[in-house]
């Protein structure tokens, strides 16, 4: 069960009990939450490596910690590598990769 589908049913919790128009607002109000909770997951905050990682060759914001001082953590540019043709690190192009997040649309003036 992901996240957003464990926090839809804390949210909106269904009892069998209730009327048929009852359940059918709650179930589409979960699923609302559901999308809702999955876009923000996609396009705003840190998102660990050991939960997802982006696609590969899609150049992303990391924080690193090489020196093991979490949480103090170096911030960088970097994206995962195709392991067979590129030296890699535990899959990125750079050590220590802790968290990522996606870099931001960058308007063309």
């Amino acid at each position: 069960m992901s996240k957003a589908v464990e926090k839809a049913n804390k949210a909106y919790p269904i009892n069998k009990g209730s009327g048929i128009d009852r359940v059918m607002s709650m179930v589409n109000r979960k699923n609302g939450y559901i999308q809702g909770y999955m876009q923000a997951e996609k396009d705003l905050g840190w998102h660990s490596v050991d939960e997802c990682l982006p696609k590969i060759d899609e150049e992303v914001v990391v924080l690193t910690d090489e020196l093991n001082t979490a949480p103090i953590y170096k911030i960088a540019f970097g994206h995962i590598v195709d392991t067979e043709r590129c030296i890699d690190y535990n899959g990125w192009n750079i050590p220590g990769v802790r968290y990522w997040m996606p870099c931001p649309e960058i308007p063309n003036e």
